[in-house]
């Protein structure tokens, strides 16, 4: 699947992605963070509620997944949820592609308008320091989330996910 990666983002200090060099800017209070991180030497940390960071590749169609298979795959570190956390937002609107956990624990995946597959309300432990593994696919028409390595929920779909413009990590 490596030849189909569009984006590797594992925050090393650089402001360029490094499979496709894409060009990452950082808003806000977003920066990197040395002294929390899980792979790589840096971590992307968004500073409270206004940092983020932006991966645009304009006019690509590299975010835009449409009906087919993709997988997302993040390590987060949520320290304090108040309001959504996203994890990703493809172009800032849920028409498009947005993986969020919410005040309640629960992650969701919204895509072409609506709220695709949502997890059970997980009592998470928002312990400085803890990282857990979400992971996204979708593979021949079936949705799965994961969390640290199990199946949360999953649900068939054929709706279109992406967008070719741009998407957003850590957004508030």
């Amino acid at each position: 699947l490596w030849d189909k990666a569009v984006a590797v983002l594992h925050w090393n200090n650089s402001y360029v992605e490094p499979r496709n060099s894409h060009v990452v800017t950082l808003y806000g209070s977003a920066a990197y963070n040395a002294a929390y991180k899980k792979l790589g030497s840096h971590s992307l940390t968004t500073g409270g509620s206004n940092g983020y960071a932006r991966i645009t590749a304009k006019g690509t169609g590299l975010f835009s997944f449409g009906a087919g298979d993709f997988a997302i795959e993040a390590w987060v570190n949520p320290t304090l949820i108040a309001g959504d956390y996203r994890i990703i937002a493809v172009n800032q609107t849920i028409n498009n592609c947005q993986l969020i956990i919410d005040p309640n624990g629960a992650i969701m995946l919204h895509g072409a308008g609506t709220l695709l597959l949502q997890t059970a309300n997980l009592t998470w432990d928002l312990t400085p320091g803890i990282f857990y593994h979400i992971v996204v696919t979708r593979v021949s028409g079936v949705i799965k989330i994961y969390r640290n390595n199990s199946v949360a929920a999953e649900a068939a779909t054929s709706a279109s996910i992406g967008d070719d413009t741009s998407f957003d990590v850590g957004l508030r």
